[in-house]
């Protein structure tokens, strides 16, 4: 073809694409980064206050608020730092990719809703039923 066909290499990004691909993702991490630090300094501010007020529900809160901030600053420093380690090791896998959606944002999202759902009580469900 007249020297046309270009080779391929191991990677399919040349070194310019590749430059903006791993500096797009640091960003990307270090933005993640500071959401998971906010989260776990807005979860001790709120543990705090908690601990403040005289409630009842104090315990269960405390825990729901610390479950909910642990699982938030884990999701976000999985999302700092597993693209950068699959950027780097020039993984470019379908599977590996869906790996990383599951664990980052599926599972912690049905965790949250789980935890944060909304709870019914005896008087609630006592007051709706007709007979």
């Amino acid at each position: 073809c007249y020297g046309r066909i270009v080779k391929q290499s191991n990677r399919s990004y040349n070194e310019e694409q590749l430059a903006v691909v791993i500096v797009y993702r640091v960003l990307l991490a270090i933005i993640a980064a500071i959401l998971g630090i906010f989260f776990i300094f807005s979860g001790v501010n709120i543990i705090r206050k908690l601990t403040k007020m005289n409630s009842k529900f104090q315990s269960g809160a405390q825990k729901r608020v610390f479950i909910t901030t642990a699982i938030g600053a884990i999701s976000f420093g999985l999302q700092a730092m597993l693209p950068l380690i699959f950027t780097l090791t020039f993984t470019r896998n379908t599977i590996a990719g869906f790996i990383i959606l599951i664990l980052v944002e599926i599972i912690p999202t049905f965790i949250l809703l789980i935890i944060l759902g909304p709870r019914q009580s005896h008087k609630v469900n006592s007051l709706t039923n007709t007979k």
